[in-house]
């Protein structure tokens, strides 16, 4: 008699791990009610939106990463603001976030376009009568 092997039985969610489950944020005991806790879930959430709502176990581990580091972004960010050397640790985190925005395969923010200006003009010539 064969197995069944094309059909991977999901575990009840008594035996699976808080992680799985979604009731915690990360492995062991992490309190993710701090601020950075609570931001890396909002980041993680609106990452997820942007994905489309279906991501796979694996997109949804690239997010958790992404997430953590766009927190620790703010962090450094913030702490640049406050007149502390982040060293070069600014500058790799923004090239990990940058590599893990283009294997989830969202797009980056579109350059805006510079706003029209108004022709100028030349008050000087119409003031001396030289046309202008």
């Amino acid at each position: 008699m064969q197995a069944d092997t094309g059909t991977i039985a999901t575990p009840p969610p008594t035996v699976r791990s808080r992680k799985a489950n979604g009731s915690s944020l990360f492995l062991g005991r992490v309190d993710a009610r701090s601020v950075a806790g609570r931001r890396q879930k909002e980041l993680e959430a609106d990452l997820l939106a942007d994905l489309g709502g279906n991501a796979t176990s694996l997109q949804k581990h690239r997010v958790h990463i992404m997430a953590g580091l766009m927190v620790r972004q703010e962090l450094l960010v913030a702490s640049q603001a406050r007149g502390e050397d982040s060293g070069d640790e600014l500058v790799r985190v923004c090239n990990l976030l940058n590599r893990e925005r283009l294997l989830l395969g969202l797009k980056a923010a579109p350059t805006p376009e510079p706003e029209a200006t108004a022709p100028s003009i030349d008050w000087a010539s119409k003031l001396l009568g030289n046309g202008g």
